[in-house]
């Protein structure tokens, strides 16, 4: 197996690590020599002892930004990159894997032997430039920087290592991120010769870029291990003109039925994260719940309840959990 680093970006700021990056990165170890995983604050004593007992290395950024600035300050604490084969940068937007990761990596070890880098999700870095500017629909959250891998070839070079030295760029949201870092890179990369892979092949049609975000359930059919939490949390309307005003709600009934990823991971931090009116709009569920009910689902262990540890089936209703659920 060929020696691998992952820099892993950690958005929250809480001093607490979501269950559901304990469970990718308990996935991605296997694979990895090494894991830097970069927060935006410090980790309280529990959760910095949980990662260091398997090895991985914190580093605390300690100033705004995005990913991509969770990037560049994990590769300034790399201390020897040429020891590596490849360098794997993911980040905490994405759920998974929802597939095994060995069918992700042997896939793509085969692919490498034909391209420099290779990512899970494709880009449309044309379309987004064309539209940016635009009212009009547009996805600019497809970040190809969710989990994208580069060849020693490509760390190496001098593109690499001179984007990954802009230390005083702050990127403050995704678009900004994938306008200003993503599409530059790769299109610099592009004319240096080298060459990319991916995992899922987005599909162009009916004028529209099948992405990650847009079209997940194509992305799952092609066994894509990997999903954008931007599927969930992002505004259901802007599917509607494309009659996928549904695809949160089904994309979880399809993880829920056909893979082994523990659902309730998902639910857990959109309960964390977000308003119930706001899980409600963009899971397009239409019914009123108790807030007693919901409250419940939020914090469980307030009220006498716990996760019993089997994943919820999905029937679009929220209160299914409570059959995977039981009192103290």
């Amino acid at each position: 197996m060929m020696k691998r680093l992952a820099i892993y970006s950690y958005s929250g700021i809480q001093g607490i690590v979501a269950p559901y990056v304990h469970h990718f990165l308990k996935s991605l170890l296997p694979w990895c020599h090494d894991i830097i995983f970069v927060t935006p604050r410090a980790l309280v004593p529990e959760e910095r002892t949980s990662l260091g007992r398997v090895g991985i290395q914190i580093v605390e950024r300690c100033t705004p930004g995005t990913s991509a600035n969770s990037y560049i300050k994990g590769w300034e604490n790399v201390r020897d990159p040429e020891k590596y084969d490849e360098i794997i940068l993911c980040d905490d937007l994405v759920y998974g894997p929802v597939f095994p990761m060995d069918q992700l990596f042997r896939k793509m070890e085969d692919s490498f032997l034909n391209c420099d880098l290779w990512t899970v999700f494709s880009q449309n870095p044309e379309s987004f430039v064309r539209e940016q500017d635009s009212p009009e629909f547009t996805r600019p959250e497809d970040s190809a920087f969710s989990f994208i891998a580069f060849k020693k070839s490509v760390f190496t070079g001098t593109a690499f290592k001179e984007f990954f030295s802009r230390k005083d760029v702050i990127w403050n949201s995704i678009p900004e991120q994938v306008a200003g870092f993503e599409i530059p890179l790769l299109d610099r990369l592009d004319k240096e010769n080298f060459k990319l892979s991916t995992y899922v092949q987005s599909k162009r049609g009916a004028g529209i870029w099948y992405s990650g975000t847009l079209f997940p359930l194509e992305a799952l059919y092609e066994s894509a291990p990997l999903v954008k939490k931007e599927v969930f949390t992002g505004s259901a309307e802007a599917y509607l003109d494309h009659g996928r005003g549904s695809q949160a709600r089904q994309t979880l009934k399809f993880i829920s039925e056909k893979t082994d990823y523990p659902s309730e991971l998902i639910w857990q931090d959109l309960l964390a994260e977000r308003g119930l009116s706001e899980i409600r709009d963009h899971l397009c569920i239409s019914w009123i719940f108790s807030n007693q009910a919901w409250a419940i689902l939020r914090k469980p262990a307030s009220f006498g309840w716990s996760w019993s540890g089997k994943s919820p089936p999905f029937s679009g209703l929220p209160w299914t959990s409570f059959e995977y659920m039981s009192r103290k």
